[in-house]
């Protein structure tokens, strides 16, 4: 008789975990929203690398490396976004939708409160400018860097890509940088270059990364072993004559 309580009692608790489990991967569900239903003409999409929009439940954090951090998953993808140089707080309680565009991240959560993430460099302010048209921005703040990064759900580090796994590491962009942190060459980008993105697409994971002032933009593509990596580097300075 004592064993079968033992053995009930232990499929209740497996069935709990099960069902926490569940809950937490529903916390942040989201899905992908047209542009032409969120955006007006005024904002020209069709020069930038990357760009999307998405709607649901996000989480957001900071980190001890100085960056901002949004996270989601979709039924095909999970999301990563990261503003470095900007650890603050937003302010907002719950994200509800995220706009990226290459050069800015626009955060807003249900009851219309929103940050808009940029960079100072011509390309970013001109998004700024254009999106004025449509939203009335709370709170501006300046970052060094905006990426974001896409894992497939066919894609091989896709198990490991998980918002408890992130946010445990010192810094979430060190963790799917990894594989290249010791890498001085850059498959795109480079030294001279502001932005990039990696060739990714299908069952590989893909990123962009846009920089600002005083850093460089180096993307590597992801392999069989490694993942996309999407970063931006200081520019080294100029030794003197």
């Amino acid at each position: 008789m004592k064993t079968n309580v033992r053995a009930l009692l232990f499929k209740c608790l497996f069935l709990s975990f099960f069902v926490l489990g569940c809950s937490q991967d529903n916390e942040v569900s989201s899905e992908e929203f047209n542009f032409s239903t969120k955006m007006s003409s005024n904002v020209d999409t069709s020069k930038f690398m990357n760009p999307i929009i998405l709607g649901g439940n996000f989480e957001q954090w900071s980190d001890s490396q100085n960056n901002f951090n949004v996270y989601t998953e979709t039924d095909q993808d999970k999301h990563l976004f990261v503003v470095q140089g900007a650890s603050q707080s937003t302010g907002l309680k719950s994200i509800s939708e995220v706009y990226f565009l290459d050069h800015v991240l626009y955060l807003e959560d249900k009851s219309g409160n929103n940050v808009m993430f940029y960079l100072k460099k011509e390309e970013s302010e001109l998004i700024v400018s254009q999106m004025k048209n449509n939203f009335s921005f709370v709170s501006n703040v300046v970052g060094t860097g905006i990426m974001h990064y896409t894992f497939p759900k066919n894609s091989a580090d896709f198990e490991n890509i998980t918002f408890l796994n992130l946010k445990k590491e010192v810094s979430a962009l060190g963790f799917v940088t990894s594989a290249h942190a010791k890498s001085r060459s850059c498959d795109n980008g480079g030294e001279g270059a502001t932005s990039c993105s990696t060739s990714g697409g299908g069952s590989s994971s893909s990123c962009s990364v846009s920089c600002g002032a005083g850093f460089y933009a180096c993307c590597n593509n992801s392999s069989f072993l490694t993942q996309a990596s999407c970063k931006c580097e200081r520019v080294a300075p100029i030794a003197p004559n």
